[in-house]
């Protein structure tokens, strides 16, 4: 059965009845299910209603909730996976104490988190050796401490494929009151992803890799008990009340933000979001 379904991705897959791919890396081969959902978005688009577009985007968030056991209350939209890490960081607020976690060879958009707030505002940053190029609990334990706000980690390194035991790490985090955001891109779509069994506070994902997808387009996670802890770190349209719509259209007065999870969402959906009822 596993050999019948894999056989018939490969037969769907216009990349892969050309070539042997190996850069999941990098981004997913063009699945057939994708390319349908391109036609099928290229004629949506002629007829595009803003009442179905809203629709379809609350499908999405529903899809990639269930995708890591997370509620559509948790979930907002991002540009990309890096969007999603960049705003976990930045949420926090930092004291001359801090410090911030991450593996020192993780992938870049990990890496340079860690490196902007060291650079920006001081804040000591502490890299993770491994051992024998995998990442394991006890090398996070020796550097995670009480001043630790933050822990920066993929799931599934890019560069070794190496699997964190994210649960684990994360109660060393939580043991010292810090938190833990995972990149969950190299692993979405190929594996379980269960942000409640991990008991992470953040996870961030875009859809170009297994899941099979477009680039510009992620979505972000935030623990449900986090939404009204943080403020977030940049102001979006979709973040913001607008007010009055009499005069003038939008509030220019006052920074009031939405409730809820959309607050933290400062850009507009993808239109690839479109794809997402098609493909997950």
């Amino acid at each position: 059965m596993v050999d019948n379904f894999i056989q018939n991705i490969r037969e769907e897959s216009p990349t892969l009845q050309k070539k042997i791919f190996l850069n999941h890396a990098s981004r997913g081969p063009l699945h057939g299910i994708t390319q349908k959902a391109i036609q099928e978005y290229s004629e949506y688009w002629g007829e595009f209603d803003f009442e179905e577009s809203n629709k379809v985007f609350q499908e999405a968030r529903g899809k990639f909730g269930k995708l890591i056991n997370a509620k559509e209350e948790e979930i907002v939209f991002t540009r990309d996976v890096t969007s999603g890490s960049r705003l976990a960081a930045n949420m926090i607020n930092y004291d001359d104490k801090s410090n911030i976690v991450c593996y020192w060879n993780d992938y870049v958009a990990q890496v340079y988190q860690a490196l902007f707030l060291k650079k920006t505002k001081n804040i000591e940053y502490r890299p993770v050796p491994d051992q024998k190029n995998c990442v394991v609990a006890e090398e996070f334990a020796n550097k995670i401490d009480k001043n630790t706000k933050l822990v920066l980690l993929s799931h599934v390194q890019w560069l070794s494929g190496c699997r964190a035991d994210v649960k684990e790490i994360a109660k060393i985090a939580h043991e010292n009151d810090a938190l833990i955001a995972i990149d969950s891109i190299q692993s979405s779509g190929a594996l379980v992803n269960d942000v409640k069994e991990w008991g992470v506070d953040f996870l961030t994902c875009g859809t170009a890799k297994w899941l099979l997808g477009a680039n510009q387009a992620g979505y972000f996670y935030i623990k449900e008990d986090h939404i009204s802890e943080f403020d977030p770190p940049f102001a979006g349209y979709h973040g913001v009340d607008p007010g009055s719509h009499d005069q003038p259209y939008w509030n220019v007065n006052e920074l009031i933000y939405v409730e809820g999870v959309s607050k933290f969402m400062d850009t507009n959906p993808s239109d690839f979001l479109f794809l997402v009822k098609v493909w997950i």
